[in-house]
């Protein structure tokens, strides 16, 4: 009789990290969770630290003691990277048949590895799959309202399967898989896959080159990670400003990547800068000029009220305000990021 031992494939899991401690203990506990209930894998982490972050560094030595049977490999920084150089550099440490990508600021469901591995028998066949990114349960409210508006058409239009569990699993296209929750067969990847110069979104653009060279992209809705909402106005302004910029850049490089929608946005954003000039060196104006203006606040409304009732959220009338007015906080935001990458950043 012989016995045949089939080896076990290796996941990397891959996160870049830089003085956020709180989020990215709660990110590793949850990976360490999620490993121990699944045996089909073996697992390594290889992490890069961002720069000089003593507090992460630490907490990084304390985690790796605590989990001895999985290799750790630790990266530190000299000075901080793009995102996508930090990922680069790590991927050449990484020794797995799969990578998975993931957000210091993210967590994943104790069961979330063997749904990997239930897909992965189903459809062994796919080269990079992906989940959406959902507001964690402890959210305060202004955090689960923009976790509401990203999942909203009107707000994200393409890419608004990011943030919400939505349909069956299925191939996809770029816009619907992001990086911090996302697998990638590493037989596939070039040796620096991230355009190193991007500010951010930089998957976009290495997704967007993997369905040129016909690499399969699947969504599945049932494989997500809680992923922690920006606090306030700032910084979710500041948050999509960077995805705009980043499409910005993708799009110097490559036109394709640029879908209509992509550009109302930055059209909205001019329009506004345009009539505040006029306003402002005209001071009369017409009226007529205000009618886009006027229908644009009722889209807003009626997509906050909607996302409400599809989300199966009590809607309420200071909840339907502040929905309405992170729209245009979404939308000015990502046009002039997307301004910024294409013309500044080139």
């Amino acid at each position: 009789m012989f016995l045949m031992f089939i080896e076990r494939p290796l996941i990397s899991i891959i996160l870049v990290t830089h003085h956020r401690k709180g989020v990215l203990a709660r990110c590793l506990q949850s990976l360490k969770e999620a490993i121990k209930m699944e045996s089909g894998f073996y697992y390594e982490f290889v992490i890069g630290v961002n720069g000089p972050d003593p507090e992460s560094k630490n907490l990084l030595l304390k985690f790796k003691k605590e989990v001895t049977h999985i290799p750790f490999v630790i990266r530190e920084f000299d000075s901080p990277k793009t995102p996508a150089s930090a990922r680069n550099i790590l991927l050449h440490e990484a020794q797995g048949e799969w990578i998975y990508f993931i957000d210091d600021d993210a967590f994943v469901d104790v069961m979330f590895f063997n749904h990997f591995a239930r897909r992965l028998q189903q459809v062994p066949r796919f080269c990079v799959l992906g989940g959406p990114n959902l507001t964690p349960p402890h959210a305060t409210g202004f955090q689960n309202n923009t976790g509401l508006v990203l999942s909203s058409r009107l707000a994200t239009f393409f890419s608004k399967d990011r943030y919400r569990v939505s349909g069956t699993f299925r191939p996809c296209g770029e816009d619907s898989l992001i990086l911090c929750n996302l697998f990638v067969k590493k037989e596939i990847l070039p040796e620096n896959p991230f355009e190193e110069k991007l500010i951010c979104a930089e998957e976009n653009y290495f997704l967007h080159q993997m369905l040129l060279k016909e690499h399969s992209l699947y969504y599945d809705p049932d494989l997500f990670v809680w992923h922690e909402r920006r606090p306030n106005v700032n910084h979710l302004s500041f948050q999509v400003f960077k995805y705009g910029r980043g499409r910005g850049q993708s799009a110097v490089k490559d036109i394709k990547i640029l879908k209509p929608a992509h550009l109302l946005p930055s059209l909205c954003a001019l329009y506004t800068v345009v009539i505040l000039v006029m306003i402002f060196f005209h001071k009369r104006m017409d009226i007529a000029l205000f009618v886009p203006f006027i229908i644009y606040s009722l889209l807003c409304l009626t997509a906050a009220y909607r996302t409400q009732r599809n989300n199966q959220v009590p809607v309420t009338l200071g909840r339907t305000l502040q929905l309405a007015s992170l729209f245009p906080v979404v939308h000015t935001s990502y046009g002039g990021g997307l301004l910024w990458g294409a013309v500044i950043d080139r």
